[in-house]
């Protein structure tokens, strides 16, 4: 965080503070306009083949590539799921296939037919994926004249090879909602060809498996009988294929069991691939990654190998004396030391270990993305104007003050510590998501927990202490030798320095969320500088491993707090009822997202369950949205009122029945008058002459719009959040000075940094998009991608257009819903006075920060995806800040629920 400035500053100190917009955006420019192209754009690939060698004989005259999207490997090698597929056991070989860590339709498919590895960018391409640019095994048999290139499916393979010449492509791609039809097309093509011998290197896509499980799941009746069906359809067109052929059956990526794809999750990427051919070993088995399939591609033709291709020939399924095999490793190799000399040199990097001669696959870098050390200069240096300018900024007394020396020097440490955290993740992963989760928790429970409820303590409340306080207490007021001792403690004992450190750290996440919940923090002080709060935030929200989803246990503890504090005073059941039910929504979101703990994401299951599917879900939905219905207007309205609940109710279970009833006709009624309400009521707020419109139009239209796209339980969570946004600012806003704020006084601006931050991450917790902890070798771990689109379900986007909704259409559906309430949000803080601004400064510290490690992240894609998430969440989070202030400068600024604020005034200061 960035401290106020204050009179009487030294020069340098006041100077920081005052320029502090332009030094971050300075310091952010070098990692984005220097780092950010090499790793997030598309990397540089060699150009050039490695001719086949004449004494490597293939003995196949064609080539059919079959995808099945979405079929991951547990099926495809399933001889119930896919019988006649399986039937040729004796004279197939089963490879279990690994994907690239981006599993989507169009980076897998890339990768496999190209050989080329993705790029991160790669995944915001996903519907419109070009070529990297370069040869490839279907580029070099459409040059060559011994083959005929034909291509039919998806429009994925259309992007990619769009333009080339002498490849025929057929788009049989017939809409999101077609199931069937486009299939059953694709087959009578490539039976066609097949039949009149057209081409005969041929690629095959068949996309209704995918579209079944993003609707139904991989665990319903309707994917089984889809999976008969494809298993139908490629079996007839294999009785067509000449002997002489060789055949490959795979998938582009898995899926999991709600029907989702796009993260780096084991069964996404865990695909196989059945192989035979002339040349193949009947009964073998292999483990590759899906560019090793290019690579047979290659070897199987007989074509010429990219330089580009970023792939091993899985010699050992080839049925070829040992002496060719060897022969083909070496041809392999050639092309493989050519491009890692490459690379090497692209990234000043030394090759003078490679040799030619020497085959040595361990050398070969597996990724597309590689570490520069001038980089990695870039990083250390920005860190070190970080550290340097933060410190300061807050004029620490070093001269005067030895016990600032030590606190100043331990804050240096602990930025190193971070930084060096994830630029080791070759020795612990584990060690950076730790101290994420620990510093996420301290920057919560020290703002919230330290006054959050002490002004609702009674002085005698205050000074009275448990042996469960004393010995939190100890922990929490004792400073760093406290904890440091713990980790020597802990290592002694277990010998391992990841597991003594995250162990460390997991229980600092208890004791600081309990400390949090029993106003431990409220009643005592850190012996520390004033100043060092303003350090020990910038030092979190600067840590790109941050981890999100832990904001929610210290709060969890708070609202525990505020609820029995209310019930001893005797405060009414509808003045409990809006921390009462966000105590609900935090237990749920606390409980229900550890997938790898429990085998399921049971959030996912409870948003899956929003659609009237069947009796139960039916049943499940109508009673989550007429609770929530109640809920929130008695949480707004501080009264229940019956007839305003059950108005409520009715327009959401409207909205259920539509989603139930999937017509387009009235799907779009629906939308249009979403749109109009959406319009009246900012025209409303505007108080546009002639217009008035009942309050609450666009909370309404904002929850019928959530139960079309996103279903009821989604619906429901957003609305009774939405409704306690603002009885929770009033028990903190008496907390927020109305004087500039103070360098000797952060809590004020942790405060307003953190509760809007806090209030989204629950939000999009409850939507099922994070995933919490997961056991690991150091015992309880931070789940390693905690943020992920690819758990977005898109099952509402095709609301208007059932029968053939376009990407973009689904795209702009599944995202309206979550832009508009995330405003809404924003919106509810900002019309009852409370500022964004350091909310907005976090958001951008966190994208400065993990920009400024991201030159650490080339080797381990699950550090580069993490950042990006994070970046990608906090610049939409400083957007939807942004707008919200916008919007409210716009209208004019009515007197907010006065009855409600003043009544839940006087509840707090009896």
């Amino acid at each position: 965080m960035v401290p106020p400035h204050e009179s009487n500053d030294p020069l340098i100190g006041a100077s920081i503070r005052r320029l502090w917009i332009p030094i971050a955006l300075l310091l952010l420019f070098a990692p984005l306009a220097y780092t950010g192209p090499h790793i997030l754009l598309d990397s540089q690939n060699p150009e050039g083949n490695v001719a086949h060698p004449p004494d490597l004989v293939s003995s196949s005259d064609g080539l059919l590539l079959v995808i099945l999207d979405g079929v991951g490997e547990d099926f495809l090698f399933d001889e119930q799921a896919m019988p006649l597929l399986n039937s040729r056991k004796t004279t197939t070989s089963y490879l279990s296939v690994r994907t690239g860590p981006l599993t989507l339709s169009a980076t897998c498919i890339s990768e496999l037919m190209t050989g080329v590895p993705n790029s991160p960018i790669d995944g915001m391409n996903n519907f419109n994926l070009q070529h990297p640019g370069g040869d490839d095994p279907w580029t070099l048999a459409a040059q060559s004249e011994r083959f005929s290139v034909g291509m039919v499916g998806s429009y994925v393979m259309e992007n990619i090879y769009d333009g080339t010449n002498g490849i025929e492509f057929i788009n049989t791609f017939q809409g999101n909602s077609d199931y069937y039809a486009g299939d059953e097309e694709t087959s009578v093509v490539l039976e066609q060809w097949l039949d009149d011998q057209s081409h005969d290197v041929i690629a095959a896509h068949f996309s209704g498996t995918d579209k079944v499980g993003h609707k139904w799941g991989t665990g319903s009746t309707e994917y089984d009988e889809k999976l008969t069906s494809v298993d139908e359809l490629v079996h007839s067109a294999l009785q067509k294929v000449p002997q002489t052929w060789t055949v490959m059956v795979t998938a582009d990526h898995g899926m999991t069991e709600i029907g989702s794809h796009g993260s780096a999750e084991d069964i996404t990427r865990n695909v196989g691939a059945l192989v035979y051919g002339p040349d193949i070993v009947g009964g073998s088995s292999a483990s590759v990654i899906q560019r090793d399939l290019t690579a047979l591609t290659s070897a199987a033709l007989g074509l010429p190998f990219p330089i580009q291709l970023n792939g091993r020939i899985p010699v050992e399924v080839f049925d070829v004396p040992s002496e060719q095999k060897l022969r083909m490793e070496q041809w392999n190799w050639e092309a493989a030391h050519q491009r890692q000399r490459f690379v090497n040199e692209l990234n000043g990097q030394d090759s003078s270990s490679l040799s030619i001669d020497t085959i040595d696959w361990n050398a070969i870098s597996t990724e597309g993305v590689f570490v520069r050390s001038s980089d990695i200069g870039v990083s250390i240096t920005t860190w070190i104007v970080l550290g340097l300018c933060s410190v300061l900024a807050v004029n620490p007394r070093l001269k005067s003050n030895p016990s600032e020396v030590k606190f100043i020097a331990t804050y240096l440490f602990l930025l190193g510590a971070f930084l060096l955290s994830n630029a080791s993740l070759w020795y612990s992963a584990m060690i950076p998501r730790a101290l994420g989760a620990a510093g996420a928790v301290w920057v919560v429970a020290w703002s919230l927990g330290s006054s959050g409820t002490s002004y609702l303590l009674e002085r005698d409340d205050r000074d009275e202490t448990s042996d469960l306080d004393s010995t939190l207490s100890f922990l929490l007021f004792n400073g760093f030798r406290v904890w440091g001792a713990v980790v020597l403690v802990l290592f002694a004992l277990l010998g391992s320095i990841s597991q003594s450190v995250v162990l460390t750290c997991m229980l600092w996440v208890i004791v600081w969320s309990v400390g949090a919940g029993t106003n431990m923090l409220g009643s005592r002080s850190l012996a520390l500088p004033s100043y060092a709060p303003w350090l020990l935030a910038f030092a979190t929200f600067t840590f790109g491993s941050i981890r999100l989803w832990f904001v929610l246990i210290p709060f969890f503890f708070i609202t525990l707090r505020v609820l029995s504090l209310q019930y001893s005073r005797g405060v009414s059941m509808i003045h409990q009822l809006p921390i009462l039910s966000l105590s609900i929504l935090l237990l749920a979101a606390l409980s229900f997202v550890h997938k790898r703990i429990f085998g399921t994401h049971y959030m996912l299951l409870l948003v899956k369950s929003g659609w009237p599917e069947s009796f139960q879900s039916t049943l499940f939905s109508v009673i989550v949205l007429i609770i929530a219905a109640t809920v929130s207007v008695t949480c707004m309205r501080g009264r229940f009122e019956r007839k305003t609940s059950a108005l409520l109710s009715i327009v959401l279970l409207c909205g259920l029945a539509a989603s139930g009833l999937q017509s387009n006709f009235l799907d779009r009624i629906i939308l249009l008058m979403i749109a109009v309400s959406y319009l009246l009521s900012f025209a409303s707020i505007r108080h546009v002459k002639g217009v008035h419109i009942p309050d609450g139009l666009g909370f309404a239209a904002l929850s019928v719009h959530m139960v079309m796209i996103w279903g009821a339980w989604s619906a429901a969570a957003t609305l009774v959040l939405l409704s306690c946004i603002g009885p929770l600012w009033n028990f903190f806003q008496p907390l927020i000075p109305k004087n500039p704020l103070s360098l000797s006084y952060p809590r004020p601006a942790l405060i307003l940094a953190v509760l809007p931050w806090i209030v989204w991450v629950l939000w999009w917790t409850l939507l099922g998009q994070v995933n919490g902890v997961q056991t690991c070798f150091e015992g309880i771990c931070p789940h390693p991608r905690e943020l992920d689109f690819g758990r977005i379900i898109i099952k509402g986007g095709s609301v208007g257009f059932q029968d053939d909704p376009s990407n973009l259409w689904i795209g702009f559906m599944v995202a309206s819903p979550l832009l508009i309430a995330s405003t809404m949000m924003m919106h509810e803080f900002v019309k009852r006075g409370m500022s964004l601004r350091p909310y907005a400064v976090s958001q951008f510290l966190l994208v400065l920060g993990s920009m400024s490690i991201l030159a650490f992240s080339p080797p381990y894609p699950r550090l580069m995806f993490s950042l990006a998430w994070n970046m990608t969440f906090a610049l939409f989070q400083f957007m939807f800040a942004v707008t919200a202030v916008a919007a409210y400068r716009l209208i004019p600024r009515p007197v907010v629920e006065p009855r409600l604020s003043h009544r839940i005034s006087r509840m707090n200061h009896p």
